[in-house]
């Protein structure tokens, strides 16, 4: 068997499994998961959490916007994925370095008819953490948590806060969130979480 077999089947297992944990933790609103890096060389090791996001969810039939200024980062995507990139309010997919605050109101949201024609954030940070001590510390309730959950978020622009909050006031329609931070601590906020910024 040749390298390049290997590595195609390693990159099938790995995207299986990280796709089993996001629909996991898309069902627990929240919750958090560890994720293997995807160590891929033609990009710097900080993107290689989104690298391997970019690997599970994207294919020819779906778009993204990658908002890094970096074009060699989009031009790595759509060469391993062989994905669209498109202007923000087309695309399916949207990726978030951390700190960053593009302007999301023109994201896809959906339709009455169509609700799951919506975007998907893709977000870097600094930190996830459920301890409570963070620059961004959330509240989180709805299908899939108990009670409450809390999360704290380091690294995460407060110019991103509203349209994270706001991700939900229109359920059905809405954003997915999809969180990592520079560890590979991952978690999910699905449009049917509401969210409230604690003080």
């Amino acid at each position: 068997m040749g390298t390049g077999t290997v590595q195609h089947d390693e990159r099938i297992h790995y995207t299986q499994r990280l796709y089993r944990s996001l629909l996991d933790t898309m069902a627990r609103p929240g919750s958090l998961i560890q994720l293997e890096p995807y160590a891929y060389s033609g990009c710097p090791s900080e993107h290689y959490f989104r690298i391997g996001i970019a690997l599970t969810l994207l294919d020819q039939e779906v778009s993204f916007h990658e908002t890094a200024t970096e074009k060699e980062l989009t031009q790595h995507l759509q060469l391993l994925t062989r994905s669209t990139a498109k202007p923000l309010s087309e695309s399916d997919y949207i990726f978030v370095q951390s700190g960053e605050a593009p302007d999301l109101t023109e994201a896809k949201r959906g339709t009455d008819l169509y609700p799951d024609q919506s975007a998907t954030i893709v977000c870097q940070v600094k930190r996830i953490a459920q301890d409570g001590n963070g620059e961004v510390r959330l509240k989180l309730k709805g299908p899939g948590i108990q009670t409450a959950r809390q999360l704290s978020l380091d690294g995460f622009s407060p110019d991103l806060l509203p349209e994270l909050i706001a991700s939900s006031e229109q359920f059905p329609l809405g954003l997915d969130w999809i969180l990592v931070d520079a560890e590979g601590r991952l978690c999910c906020l699905p449009r049917s979480t509401k969210i409230v910024k604690e003080a």
